[in-house]
Formats: C-alpha cells, structure tokens, sequence
C-alpha cells in the first residue's frame, strides 16, 4: 500500500472524514462525535480488550471484529469516516495473503502483518504522549479526573470530564443488542419512538437519579428499534454536554449522570 500524507495507517491518517447516513426519526440524522477518534483506536481497542499480542495479531479474527463494529455505527447512523473503511479493505488484504502458501525460497519475506503492526506501535506511543500531555493540563486547569474522590453529581458542565472508552461504549452497547431477538418487521406502534421521546426518557430518568449504570438505563428497551433509538438519544445528549460518563478502568461498566449548566 503506498504511503501518502493523511493515510490511515499513519499516525496523522486517524482522522475523521464525511460519511453517508441513513437517517433517523426525530429530525436527527448522522452524528459526529469529537470523541470518535479513528480506525487505528478501534484496532488498538480490540487488541487491549483481548489481550492479543500486537506482534503476532490473528487477522481473520480482528478483521470480523472490525467489520462487526463497523456495522454496529452504520446501524447507529454514525458518519464513518474514509480511514474506517480503507482500513478495512487493508485489513481484508492482509487476511487474503496470510492465506496464501509462502515461497520456501523466499529470504526475509516480510509478514503481510508487518505495515499494519508499525502504524499501530508508532500511533500508540503517539496516543500514549498526548494522552500524558491533556491529563497535565486538566490537572493545570484543576477539573476532576477518574481517579478523583469527586461527586460527578455536584460538577458542572466545565468542570465535568468525561472520563471513557467511546469503544467500551460500543461494546456495551453491541452486548445488549447482541441479547436482543431479532425485530418482527411489522407495524407495531409501540416502536414508532423518535429520538426525542428517548432523550426525554434519558433525562426523566436521570432528573431522579444520582447516576445509573449504561445496561441499567436500557432494561426497559424490548426492541432492537428502541435500543438504537436510546443510544443516539444518548450520544446526542453526550454531545450537548447535558449528561457525562465516567468508567472506574479499562473494559468496566459505564455510568451516566446528569450534568450541572
């Protein structure tokens, strides 16, 4: 694969570009989130949560990850950027060659694998720096980080950081649709929920509440229509600053609370 200025599996390729939505009810349609952060972070997120060895990654597997979570955020009408599906065309490359036999008289054949592992080490000391570098400035400008014993309750909308894995989000999310029966595609009226009735649902429930667990919020969604309806109900709610999430750690639960004006 030729390496240009901006491509995917370049440190400075991680961005985000325009994507094609579907549309949802209520008047909301593709939603981008500066918390989205790219296709190599989505990678990197698969390889953590299954503690797979990032020089020696199992492609078939990771690929069918990837792909799953792809159409997880086409279903939720997330704009998917360029670098996400270019990514996946590398990844399916790189699966196909792995597949075929190597020549025993090759010397030094390079592993398919190869470029994909150096984007990924490189992009992740790259994280890990700027990582250090937004943690220095919260603490500079004295907001309230995971660690801190802070109520999120008595914290506004400034002080507030939320503080999670937009892929353990995903995940969360993806586990409960996953426990879901297939919707029965017929005209029942019961689903005919827009965007709006969730976010007023969201906030009903939040106003009485100190904060709730992220599977909690969605025990009353029988529907897998419902279910998609919420999380954007709630993805537009995190991007209006109207309620935050906080995770104790990699991979736990997730939390809502409301959030102070």
């Amino acid at each position: 694969m030729t390496s240009e200025q901006g491509h995917p599996l370049q440190p400075g390729g991680n961005g985000n570009g325009n994507g094609n939505g579907n549309g949802h009810g209520g008047g909301l349609h593709s939603i981008k989130l500066d918390v989205f952060e790219g296709p190599l972070d989505l990678l990197l997120y698969l390889i953590k949560k299954d503690e797979i060895d990032i020089y020696d990654i199992p492609i078939a597997r990771i690929t069918g990850q990837y792909l799953e979570y792809l159409r997880l955020m086409e279903t939720l009408d997330l704009e998917i950027a360029g670098e996400y599906l270019v990514v996946a065309a590398t990844l399916i490359r790189i699966k196909s060659s792995m597949l075929l036999p190597r020549d025993p008289l090759a010397e030094d054949e390079e592993d398919p694998r190869d470029e994909l592992v150096r984007a990924l080490l490189e992009y992740r000391k790259y994280k890990e720096v700027s990582l250090e570098l937004r943690e220095r400035e919260a603490q500079n400008r004295g907001v309230y980080g995971r660690s801190d014993l802070v109520d999120p309750v008595s914290l506004t909308k400034d002080e507030f950081v939320n503080n999670y894995s937009l892929y353990d989000l995903l995940s969360a999310f993806k586990d409960v649709l996953d426990r879901v029966e297939e919707e029965i595609y017929c005209e029942v009226a019961v689903d005919r929920v827009t965007v709006e009735q969730r976010i007023a649902y969201v906030e009903a429930v939040l106003q009485h509440s100190t904060g709730i667990r992220f599977a909690d919020l969605l025990d009353d969604n029988p529907t897998r229509n419902i279910l998609v309806m919420t999380f954007i109900a709630l993805l537009e709610l995190l991007r209006t600053g109207k309620i935050g999430l906080r995770q104790n750690g990699p991979f736990t639960d997730i939390w809502l609370y409301p959030v102070a004006a």
